[in-house]
């Protein structure tokens, strides 16, 4: 059996299963936690993955840290949120503010379910073959860009997921399908950079990741990011162009090329890549696991009330391979990993 390594954007599959069932009666930790499985053995079996690694965000991103207004239109409902009721509200005040509540604690119920499954599946799942990698600061497609381009992988790799900024994110050792419903889409490495810039000189002067973060720049609007409105004064290539020679002070202003030089660093993932997140992923990715006997998965369930029989789960356990699959490095005892917490 050919192996290959599924690079599964899992933070994307759980919100978007929790946003099918939010409106639906049985919506549950139970409901949540069973479709999450249920989807990542699904696309397992459909890509041939002999391997994966589910991927989640972590925030406070260190992006936000260094852009204003990063990802700041995302609203997330908050206890500070619910309206005091006091003696001195009409009738009528006093069912609304109830109403308003009752709108609020249901949001906060939802938030507070999907943060539930997210750290129980990273928590337990592992154990089953359900590789997780999460770490503070940084987003699932941070890691995804870390594991294609950083970490030498024996065996072929893909990423997975709705979000087609992840062609900015590949190697040429990997390959990107994008899951959309009606218009599913595969990429290799270069065919990405030549749909991009075309067949030229400058697709093989630019990183993929340096295509991406220009794009932000340039078009503007990635999560809320901003973009560098100066840059329009020529067409996105000359952009590009400018950019790899070091002549974008032609064209912008000495303010401009600051704002670029800042909006860029803080978009680039090359800029937050350190060897503490790669033996991390490392470690993630060599991460053993046994063949459960179905007892075991049984009671797991049974615990959890997970709607899944042992015999739906030992087709995907019997898919994957049981070996490590990176290059093995010294992971240092000593590393200052930044603790992940998962209660």
């Amino acid at each position: 059996m050919a192996e290959k390594l599924g690079v599964i954007d899992a933070q994307w599959i759980l919100r978007r299963n929790a946003s099918i069932q939010k409106s639906t009666p049985t919506f549950s930790y139970s409901t949540l936690m069973t479709s999450l499985i249920q989807s990542i053995c699904k696309l397992t079996a459909e890509r041939g993955y002999t391997h994966i690694i589910c991927l989640w965000d972590k925030g406070p991103y260190k992006r936000a840290q260094m852009l204003e207004g990063f990802k700041g239109s995302r609203y997330y409902a908050s206890t500070s949120d619910l309206i005091e009721i006091t003696p001195e509200m009409t009738e009528e005040e006093r069912l609304a503010a109830e109403a308003k509540n009752k709108e609020i604690q249901a949001e906060l119920d939802y938030q507070n379910t999907i943060q539930m499954v997210k750290y129980s599946f990273i928590k337990h799942m592992g154990r089953f073959g359900f590789h997780s990698a999460i770490y503070q600061g940084y987003e699932a497609d941070d890691l995804a860009f870390y594991i294609a381009n950083y970490i030498t992988i024996s065996i072929p790799m893909e990423f997975y997921t709705l979000d087609s900024d992840w062609t900015y994110l590949m190697s040429d050792k990997c390959t990107f399908h994008r899951s959309h419903k009606y218009h599913p889409r595969d990429w290799t490495y270069h065919e990405a950079k030549t749909e991009e810039l075309g067949d030229c000189e400058l697709a093989n002067r630019m990183e993929l990741i340096e295509i991406g973060v220009m794009k932000d720049l340039y078009y503007g609007g990635h999560n809320d990011a901003g973009s560098i409105p100066a840059l329009k004064q020529v067409n996105f290539s000359d952009a590009c162009l400018l950019y790899k020679d070091n002549r974008l002070s032609e064209k912008l202003t000495p303010e401009e090329l600051e704002d670029f030089n800042n909006h860029f660093k803080a978009m680039d993932a090359r800029t937050h890549y350190t060897e503490d997140v790669k033996n991390y992923l490392v470690g993630q990715l060599n991460e053993d696991f046994d063949r459960i006997h179905s007892m075991t998965w049984d009671d797991f369930a049974f615990k959890k009330n997970i709607n899944i029989t042992s015999g739906y789960y030992n087709k995907f356990q019997y898919s994957q391979v049981h070996s490590q699959i990176a290059d093995c490095i010294e992971i240092q005892e000593s590393a200052d990993l930044i603790p992940i917490d998962l209660d």
